[in-house]
């Protein structure tokens, strides 16, 4: 849990071209995070820092001081993201995905699920408002835990983006730690896709329409009247790793966003 307050240090914090945004937006979301926690009366383990305002004038006059605190800022930050933390990659890999592939892929889960999404503020619901096999879907609430454990991830991801591409003096060599990670999932999985899937990650975006018998429209060449469980079916393992967003663009319709778009090359 941190204080920090960009204005007055630098006069674009509010915009995404200054660090100071990204860490303003990671300060905001811990704290929320931890406020959710102890409301709901559970215990996090973390160490509040308890700053010196001596330090501050250390910093002023010991310049070099400023990167290494930077530095340490970015480096806790990254203990957060799927790539390095296996309760993060956990909560990553059963958002926005089936019930019945979430189960499959963590057996334990068929008699916890639904106490874990009570704790985590998600629920489980269908992606279109039709009964069709194999679309009830897991979602985070709004404003709920996991919503802003997901916005926080999604922000330190930003962080090393910006880091990578405007701060090579700070952070010499550094990774794009949201392009590492896309690559390390679509590597532990592509053996496993199917035609149906190859067609998702060839393109930035597919738009399913979809009949009230669960059947994608016969005009859409690229799946001629297949049906929405047999598609969900092969690129489920997709959203499961992350590598592509699953969800409703109306009410008879699936947008799929593929994140791998630009990173990878199938």
């Amino acid at each position: 849990m941190i204080s920090f307050d960009g204005e007055g240090h630098d006069i674009d914090y509010q915009n995404k071209e200054s660090m100071f945004y990204h860490i303003k937006k990671i300060s905001d979301f811990c704290n929320i995070i931890i406020d959710k926690v102890r409301s709901k009366k559970l215990n996090i383990n973390y160490i509040p820092e308890n700053y010196d305002e001596n330090m501050y004038l250390d910093l002023v006059e010991h310049s070099n001081n400023v990167v290494s605190l930077i530095r340490d800022f970015y480096n806790y930050s990254l203990r957060v993201l799927p790539t390095y933390n296996r309760f993060s990659m956990f909560l990553k890999s059963i958002t926005f995905i089936s019930e019945r592939y979430a189960i499959e892929a963590y057996p334990d889960l068929k008699e916890n699920l639904n106490s874990l999404l009570m704790l985590l503020d998600g629920e489980i619901k269908p992606i279109l408002n039709f009964n069709i096999e194999y679309i009830e879907f897991i979602l985070p609430k709004n404003n709920g835990l996991l919503s802003y454990i997901i916005k926080l991830q999604n922000e330190i991801f930003n962080l090393s983006v910006f880091t990578k591409h405007n701060s090579e003096f700070l952070f010499n060599g550094i990774e794009d730690e949201w392009q590492k990670y896309l690559k390390n999932n679509y590597n532990s999985l592509k053996e496993m896709l199917d035609d149906n899937a190859m067609k998702i990650i060839r393109n930035k975006t597919t738009m399913l329409n979809v009949d009230e018998k669960g059947f994608i429209s016969k005009y859409d060449f690229n799946f001629p009247y297949f049906s929405l469980s047999e598609v969900l079916k092969s690129i489920l393992p997709l959203g499961f790793a992350g590598c592509i967003s699953i969800g409703s663009y109306n009410n008879n319709s699936i947008e799929i966003i593929n994140h791998l778009y630009g990173v990878i090359t199938p």
